[in-house]
């Protein structure tokens, strides 16, 4: 929320059956992926779909990756 409490950003969990731009969901949660996802999320920036982010576990750390709504790199960290 800004100062004036209007929303300005919503993450929303992304469910299983949902595909995403790119394939970005089924990739994270392939078995044969070196990383594995716990949670893959929207992230919408005033009305418009910015990102999906996952938080990725590769043995004892976990980190978090995000891929523009085409599933490509994006240029800066949302």
């Amino acid at each position: 929320m800004d100062s004036s409490g209007a929303i300005t950003e919503v993450e929303k969990e992304v469910p299983d059956r949902f595909s995403c731009s790119g394939g970005f969901a089924k990739d994270c949660r392939e078995p044969r992926a070196r990383a594995r996802s716990s949670r893959v999320e929207s992230l919408t920036k005033h009305a418009t779909l910015v990102a999906y982010e996952a938080q990725v576990r590769k043995g004892s750390k976990t980190s978090e990756v995000q891929v523009g709504p085409d599933g490509g790199a994006l240029a800066h960290e949302e």
